[in-house]
């Protein structure tokens, strides 16, 4: 392995990030000080497993053309994949902190609990989870779709209490309006990754209803769900408490 020198850059020099670092043309116009401190690779790897904050990972990824050297490709890494037999080769986003895999998929995903307009309780709201990335296991290909680390939501219904209340797991959509409505709505669109959807959906709750819409060859699934109340979700979440909190439950294949 070889070595990188860490500089620090001055306080107007650190960039704005979100979720991914910014390109490294960027950092061409990045004064440093004159402290070095050489680490070798493996040590500089090491210390992003005590780092749980997204900003300061990519901060410390992006103190230099070194420690961007050497950071980008291990966060952000092309994994070899059997499935069916066939080996695929995927980009995948990697977490140290955790040993996690995210899908970062470059079209909108989301999910919602639509809140019902029979008997709007005071403080409730439509509740909407924007995806930005998804936790994927490497091995068996299911998603945690429980996994909020990178989404963004707005709303609030209590009917899943204060800490599932704001937020919806993909590929879920509860609406509770009426026996067979269906008003929830959501959306799974894998377009642009080597990966698409192999499990079925299924309704339930009381008076429940909801469809499933396949396109894209299976890598876009529209989802309408709701009931009295009542939503739709995957198979694999096969109770409420499994739908409104999410797991290990969405099934993807490659393609």
């Amino acid at each position: 392995m070889g070595n990188v020198i860490l500089s620090s850059p001055t306080p107007t020099s650190v960039p704005t990030v979100d979720l991914f670092p910014t390109p490294v043309s960027t950092f061409d116009a990045f004064p440093v000080t004159t402290l070095e401190i050489f680490l070798p690779d493996e040590v500089l790897i090491y210390l992003l497993s005590f780092i749980d904050d997204d900003k300061t990972e990519n901060a410390v990824e992006l103190l230099n053309k070194q420690s961007y050297g050497v950071l980008h490709p291990h966060r952000y890494r092309s994994v070899e994949i059997e499935h069916a037999g066939v080996k695929h080769t995927v980009p995948l986003y990697y977490r140290e902190l955790g040993n996690k895999y995210y899908i970062v998929p470059p079209h909108h995903n989301f999910s919602k609990y639509k809140c019902p307009q029979r008997h709007i309780h005071e403080g409730n709201s439509d509740v909407h989870t924007d995806w930005n990335a998804m936790q994927v296991d490497i091995n068996t290909l299911l998603v945690h779709t429980g996994d909020f680390r990178y989404t963004k939501s707005t709303g609030f219904f209590n009917h899943h209490g204060p800490e599932y209340g704001g937020k919806v797991p993909l590929g879920s959509a509860f609406d509770c309006e009426s026996p067979n409505s269906m008003t929830g709505i959501s959306k799974i669109d894998l377009r642009g990754t080597k990966f698409a959807v192999a499990n079925k959906f299924t309704v339930d709750g009381c008076c429940p209803n909801g469809d499933s819409k396949f396109s894209s060859n299976k890598q876009v699934v529209d989802l309408r769900g709701g009931g009295y109340c009542g939503w739709i979700t995957c198979e694999l979440a096969d109770s409420e408490l499994k739908a409104s909190q999410g797991g290990y439950f969405l099934q993807l294949k490659c393609v």
